[in-house]
């Protein structure tokens, strides 16, 4: 992967959602690894690499049987650019920027398709900083202390958690957590205003729910997953 800070941020994302990472940031690094390493479920690769051509890379892990290859760009990318990479043997291209819950989604479509996908033990908590949720047992405290939540409010606070750094639409809230496909969202904005009275230090000047103005929320904080081990392979 060319670019170090598209790789930082990828890295960060995958490694929240419990997956298991090699990087490499040069075609020559790439070689060395795949496709001789046999754990080895899946690559993820830039099409922008300083050193050497990426989908001649991934032509050579078809050749070899490697693991299948999702692409992406790192830069811009013509219509033309994007139909040779999936000549040459991507399995999938990611246009870029991808949202993050696109690119598990993808990542983990062709897992599918190329056999069973790791299994994880089901989510025990998220944390961000003092904000700690109970997947389990429907429990949120803050510094230690109990939070008493209602339970669209403690479904809001999972949903936010599980996508942050992302700008959700209040359309999007209403639809994925209350269920809602068209209706007011003036609902969303009523719980979030709950919520930030309920978790935050200064709701007025929140750490953890961002308003994105025009757009919807974004849940601010880096938020952490915890799982049990004995089910990550």
């Amino acid at each position: 992967m060319a670019d170090p800070a598209v790789l930082d941020a990828l890295l960060r994302q995958l490694d929240r959602r419990q997956f298991d990472l090699v990087s490499v940031s040069s075609v020559r690094a790439a070689r060395s690894v795949v496709p001789a390493d046999p754990s080895t479920a899946l690559i993820l690769l830039d099409c922008v690499l300083a050193d050497g051509d990426a989908p001649a890379l991934a032509d050579l892990i078809e050749q070899h049987d490697g693991p299948p290859v999702v692409m992406f760009s790192s830069q811009a990318e013509t219509v033309a650019d994007r139909v040779r990479w999936l000549d040459v043997g991507a399995d999938d291209f990611v246009p870029w920027p991808a949202s993050p819950a696109e690119l598990v989604a993808r990542i983990r479509s062709v897992l599918r398709r190329h056999g069973p996908e790791p299994r994880l033990a089901p989510l025990q908590t998220l944390s961000a900083g003092e904000l700690v949720v109970d997947m389990l047992g429907l429990r949120v405290s803050v510094g230690g202390q109990p939070v008493r939540l209602t339970s669209l409010e403690f479904q809001l606070l999972a949903y936010l958690m599980c996508h942050p750094g992302e700008a959700v639409t209040r359309e999007a809230l209403l639809c994925d957590v209350w269920g809602y496909h068209t209706g007011p969202t003036a609902t969303v904005t009523v719980h979030v205003r709950r919520l930030r009275e309920k978790l935050e230090p200064d709701p007025l000047h929140p750490i953890y729910i961002r308003t994105i103005w025009g757009v919807g929320y974004r849940f601010e904080a880096d938020v952490v997953e915890g799982r049990s081990e004995r089910a990550r392979r």
